[in-house]
């Protein structure tokens, strides 16, 4: 894994491993090798400067098949699939262990912490997990979808959580009281992404043929349907939705779904766009990275929004 240095495009430091885990804020990387005759070490970096913030010799029977950062960057988490599900929680500022999950009967493929890190979420099977991040304890189990879940996103306030399913549908769940808010259907083919409009009522689910549908959180009713366009993204205002199609970035006005900028000339297939979580800078990837400033970006499209 590469570091740069979004500023300046300077080279940080190169991260030597085959897996690796990154908190959600963007400032801890964690990385390590699965393979068992490799180095036995997972290293903890502190992204903006390179630093090794803690070294875990970690026993292969303990598992480095699978890492998770915590999104306050305070939890390390690895996992051994061999012998039963079973993960281990690792504290990174001191490098103790602190607790060992075991997830059977569930089999568990990976996991996700909610975003204030005190909730484990457990992808694998039809039926969601959710285990208490401090204590392991099973907090609750989300029923509902007919086939495995893929993967799981959390609504900017925390208060819904959206799984998607092989079963080509998006269930939303109410985080406090685990029940179920709406099923999504209309996809019919598996679902790649899902993104919450900043104030949480409207959220966009991508297919693998990119078919955005828009969807109300309330009433799980669809919205409009977005053709050819693969949301990515909400621009800081709040107000744009980005998305792709082939080699072009289109910013989408989500009052008329107009475009109000678009970024062609993009030599190859753009496979995504990122914004940094400061909101100064988008990242464009594809064959090449690109980096933009965003203070121009904003400026024209508040002009064209006036």
């Amino acid at each position: 894994m590469q570091l740069w240095s979004a500023k300046t495009g300077k080279h940080i430091k190169t991260l030597t491993g085959d897996i690796f885990a990154i908190s959600s804020d963007g400032k801890t990387v964690a990385g390590g090798f699965k393979n068992w005759q490799k180095p036995s070490s997972v290293n903890v970096w502190d992204t903006e400067t390179g630093k090794l913030k803690q070294t875990f010799s970690i026993n292969p029977k303990k598992g480095r098949e699978l890492l998770v950062v915590s999104p306050d960057g305070k939890t390390l988490v690895s996992c051994h699939q061999a012998a039963g599900q079973i993960f281990e929680f690792w504290d990174v500022a001191t490098g103790e262990h602190k607790l060992t999950l075991n997830t059977e009967p569930y089999y568990i493929r990976s996991v996700k912490f909610s975003p204030d890190s005190k909730t484990l979420v457990g992808l694998g099977e039809k039926d969601i997990p959710l285990w208490n991040a401090n204590t392991s304890e099973l907090m609750a189990t989300l029923k509902g979808h007919t086939s495995d879940a893929d993967f799981i996103v959390f609504s900017p306030d925390e208060s819904i959580l959206a799984s998607a399913s092989s079963d080509e549908t998006v269930r939303l769940w109410d985080t406090k009281t685990y029940e179920p808010k709406a099923t999504l259907i209309g996809h019919t083919e598996i679902i790649t992404s899902i993104v919450f409009f900043p104030d949480g009522k409207t959220v966009a689910t991508v297919s693998y043929v990119g078919v955005t549908r828009l969807w109300d959180t309330k009433t799980g009713k669809l919205k409009k349907t977005l053709p050819e366009h693969q949301p990515i993204a909400f621009f800081p205002d709040g107000k744009t939705l980005v998305g792709i199609t082939l080699n072009t970035i289109e910013f989408l006005d989500t009052k008329t779904w107009e475009p109000k900028l678009t970024l062609k000339g993009h030599s190859g297939k753009v496979d995504s766009v990122a914004f940094s979580p400061d909101g100064k800078t988008m990242a464009r990837t594809g064959s090449t990275i690109l980096l933009w400033e965003l203070t121009d970006l904003m400026t024209h499209l508040s002009k064209v929004i006036s």
